[in-house]
């Protein structure tokens, strides 16, 4: 375990790391529902943060800042860093566009991405991404890493 890991674990859940984990500098751990599993031999890269319910098979690589949130990554998977893995809290909607006349400012596939309907709240919920980063500045700030 190397400075500056931080494990968090919400009332009723918990963090099991199995024998020859390796946990790299700066990665947080934030178990909430059943918690979170790193079987044995896993390696998790730096400032790596895994979120909610999480399992991870035995001898997996989790590449460094990358984000794990309510997955379960198989036995021997690799994740390359950067990663950001499992529920995001947004949909992908796609649809396509058919240009009437040429246009090169026109793209064939045009896809947006809605949060949770907020249209009824006078704020917007945090989801995805920018969840994480606030955990991420809130710790800092907190001095937990």
């Amino acid at each position: 375990m190397a400075p500056g890991v931080c494990l968090v674990a919400n009332p009723g859940s918990r963090i099991w790391v199995g024998p020859g984990v390796c946990l790299g500098m700066g990665t947080i751990l934030h178990a909430h529902g059943d918690g979170i599993v790193l079987e044995n031999g896993v390696i998790v890269g730096a400032g790596v943060l895994i979120i909610g319910t999480v399992w991870v098979g035995a001898q997996a690589c989790i590449g460094s800042a990358s984000t794990l949130y309510n997955t379960r990554i198989e036995p021997g998977q690799m994740i390359a860093p950067g990663s950001l893995v499992g529920e995001t809290g947004r949909t992908v909607v796609t649809t396509e566009a058919t240009p009437t006349t040429p246009n090169h400012n026109h793209q064939a596939e045009v896809m947006t991405e809605t949060a949770q309907d907020s249209t009824h709240q006078n704020r917007s919920p945090v989801v995805g991404l920018e969840y994480f980063n606030q955990l991420r500045i809130t710790l800092r700030t907190r001095g937990a890493l």
